[in-house]
């Protein structure tokens, strides 16, 4: 009874598979003679390599690929006497016989051993010229019935590079070449057996073997494989220059291993699988309403190059992640209704590609698309390409092993070569602009993209999720994460969306927790994500030393100035700017120290100057938060750097054409210096006494609690370091602890009152 699966239909019997690799049946007649011709033209025969006659001719895939299994009869190891005298017995040939040519020797013993006649003791004991005479009979006579048999010159390999011929205008000798690397790609055991104890290879050596292997000349060898030639100039193949075996000197690109021998219908279906097309773009060119004069100029330029034929036509992206750069790269192909190709960073295990397999990819994708029109490559992450600098680490980055100043030029000048010679448009992306200058010059054009306006931000959050929320608050909050991506946006709604959560607040909370731990697994800075609630607001419960709607029309009609807010926390500095950006119609952008604080020098400066850019470019209110971190007292600074983080600080405040808002509850620590570049310098205090009756009524209001009672309002009255951030404090304590009655309140505003340091003995306030 058979009891096993009906798939394994193995039988009975056992049944013999010859140890090749897939495939490899079909062009063994041709893998045959390559092998035969090598190891005759190489002088393995005469001058074996380290392993020996035995090890090149004797070994299993040598013997396998030829299927000369005569040959392993040659390497037997010798019988001992006892056992020869059983098989010989008295009779021995005689001497005549034992003397006779090599081949009709062998022919002798072949034939004793079919007729089971009987040898002699010296037939069996061969001696190493009798051997390679019998080796190299047994060479001639395999290659001669290989070649009788020919091979199906319509085999998918022949025809694939038939295609890529096609493809990219290749002659017979550049096909013969590819030929020969393909198979020593795809053919595991021929590879082997070209490698018998790792023979190296000299430039001369390797083209002595090509030679042999297509029939041409080495003058067509030397020629085929030139640096500029198509071959190395589209990446269809790659020399190494140092001696290595013959399957890593001259290696196949990486986009057409595991394809070149597939079947396919047409030229199409080459192209299809050896190139990348990019993944679609959730985004379009009105999602990017802030790059509109590069926009303009970009696509213009894009259709010129095609209408022309130009060459080194590059377009450098840089900025940091969660600016839109892929996605604006994208947009723009998509709005020409071009084809856009990407260069990949890591192969189908998802391993990374080194750079110089990735330069290699970008060459060949260069060249099988020159001739189609109407494409563009996109190249990310670049920083792997174009290192700081290009000196001895730039040849070992691209895998050159020789650590002399020569290869380290030549690294450069291939990379040069990727920049100068492209027809095909390609946008290079990268989140560290630091580049060598030798390569930014050959940048047609460079955008820097910014974190993008708040607005555009709101834009891009509506279009993505706004199918599964439409609280303004919620879309707001998602709004204000600059540096969140429009793929965590888009991969949130997808989570909400099958899980077909029943009502907007179980979706809200749905995207929140996907978009947390999104954030988590990118490294992305820990952030809260709250709609606002609607908590009562309004001037009349900030107590500052100065009128803020009048504050508030003067920069309506000026369009710039400086303030500086201080005073204990949560007396409503943060929340004036934000009621000043909506009340002038502008976008608020907020930096706390988490945000620009780095621990690389300079970075800090470079942060500083970046946040005012980044405010000028929106037409935004920039709110710093925590100034006093960085406008310390110069004269107490124990370091250099924070004297320069001042210094930065001055500079990018006098410049600034914008509102600036600096906020603190440290005043008496900041630079005396810095507090003159202020316009204003505005205090808030404590909520005076008629403020927190005012407040404790409205919140009551909110909170759906009973009207308060004189007794409770003179509870209030007698806490004099309320602030409007108490409030809000004790709102969110409802959430997980309601509260009840006033009573419950006003008895949570008086916890929050005496845990503050100076406990009932606050200020009073402005009056």
């Amino acid at each position: 009874m058979n009891n096993l699966p009906s798939y394994l239909n193995i039988g009975s019997e056992t049944r013999y598979a010859p140890r090749t690799s897939g495939g490899t049946e079909d062009y063994q007649p041709l893998l045959a003679i390559w092998l035969i011709d090598l190891s005759l033209s190489l002088g393995w025969l005469d001058n074996p390599p380290r392993a020996g006659l035995e090890g090149v001719f004797g070994s299993s895939e040598f013997v396998d690929i030829t299927a000369l299994r005569d040959l392993e009869r040659l390497f037997e190891g010798h019988l001992p006497d006892d056992d020869l005298d059983e098989l010989l017995g008295e009779d021995e040939a005689t001497e005549e016989a034992r003397t006779t040519l090599p081949e009709t020797l062998y022919m002798r013993y072949l034939g004793n051993r079919r007729t089971g006649a009987r040898p002699s003791r010296r037939e069996l004991r061969l001696t190493p010229p009798l051997r390679r005479k019998m080796i190299k009979a047994i060479l001639t006579e395999g290659r001669s019935a290989w070649l009788a048999r020919g091979v199906n010159a319509n085999l998918p390999l022949f025809r694939n590079i038939e295609r890529l011929e096609r493809l990219v205008m290749l002659n017979d000798v550049e096909k013969g070449i590819i030929a020969f690397a393909a198979a020593m790609a795809e053919f595991p055991a021929f590879c082997e057996a070209l490698s018998p104890a790792r023979v190296a290879f000299t430039d001369s050596g390797m083209v002595r073997a090509l030679a042999t292997v297509t029939g041409h000349d080495g003058q067509a060898i030397e020629t085929a494989l030139r640096r500029d030639g198509t071959l190395r100039a589209s990446g269809l193949i790659e020399i190494d220059h140092d001696e290595e075996p013959l399957p890593r000197k001259v290696s196949l690109v990486r986009e057409l291993r595991g394809v070149i021998l597939n079947a396919m219908v047409n030229d199409e279906e080459l192209s299809q699988q050896v190139l990348h097309p990019a993944t679609k773009g959730t985004l379009t060119l009105n999602d990017f309403p802030h790059q509109h004069k590069d926009t303009e100029l970009l696509l213009r330029y894009l259709k010129g190059a095609l209408a022309q034929g130009s060459e080194g036509l590059n377009i450098l992206l840089y900025g940091p992640p969660g600016t839109g750069k892929t996605e604006y790269a994208k947009a723009l192909i998509t709005a020409l209704d071009w084809r856009l190709f990407e260069i990949a960073h890591a192969d189908s295990d998802g391993d990374p590609l080194n750079p110089r397999m990735r330069l290699q990819s970008l060459m060949f994708s260069q060249r099988a698309l020159r001739n189609q029109g109407d494409s563009a490559l996109l190249f990310d992450e670049v920083e792997d390409i174009f290192p700081g600098n290009t000196n001895q680490g730039l040849a070992q980055f691209l895998g050159l092993r020789r650590r002399d100043n020569s290869n380290a030029i030549n690294a450069k000048a291939w990379v040069n070569r990727a920049l100068e010679g492209n027809r095909i448009p390609t946008i290079w992306i990268t989140n560290d602009p630091q580049i060598d200058p030798a390569y930014l010059r050959r940048f047609d054009y460079s955008v820097e993209m910014n974190i993008p306006p708040h607005a555009v931000r709101r834009q891009i959050v509506q279009k993505l999720v706004g199918e599964h929320v439409t609280d303004p608050a919620a879309l707001d909050a998602l709004a204000d994460l600059n540096d969140l991506l429009p793929a965590q946006l888009e991969r949130a709604a997808k989570v909400v969306g099958l899980a077909a959560l029943p009502g907007e607040p179980e979706r809200w909370a749905g995207v929140v927790q996907t978009l947390e731990r999104s954030r988590a697994l990118l490294g992305q800075k820990r952030r809260p994500i709250v709609a606002a609630g609607t908590l009562p607001y309004c001037l009349d419960y900030l107590n500052a030393n100065t009128d803020l709607q009048t504050l508030a029309d003067g920069l309506r009609l000026n369009g710039r100035g400086s303030l500086c807010l201080y005073g204990p926390p949560g007396t409503g500095k943060t929340a004036f700017g934000q009621w000043l950006a909506r009340s002038l119609n502008k976008p608020l952008l907020v930096k706390r120290v988490s945000d620009l604080m780095s621990k690389w020098v300079g970075e800090n400066e470079q942060n500083i100057a970046k946040a005012f850019t980044e405010a000028e470019q929106e037409g935004a209110i920039l709110l710093l938060d925590e100034v006093d971190s960085f406008l310390q007292e110069r004269r107490t600074a124990r370091t250099h750097w924070e004297t320069t983080l001042v210094n930065e600080m001055l500079t990018q405040m006098e410049s600034y054409r914008g509102i600036f808002i600096a906020s603190t509850n440290l005043m008496d620590n900041l630079d005396a210096a810095s507090l003159r570049r202020f316009d204003l310098k505005v205090r808030f205090g404590y909520l005076k006494p008629q403020q927190s009756v005012e407040l404790l009524r409205d919140y009551s209001d909110w909170l759906n609690l009973p009207r308060p009672e004189q007794a409770d309002e003179q509870a209030i009255r007698r806490l004099h370091n309320l602030t409007p951030g108490d409030f809000a404090a004790v709102c969110r304590q409802h959430h997980l602890r309601r509260l009840n009655t006033v009573q419950d309140l006003v008895q949570a505003l008086q916890a929050e009152s005496a845990l503050k340091q100076d406990g009932q003995h606050g200020t009073m306030g402005f009056v």
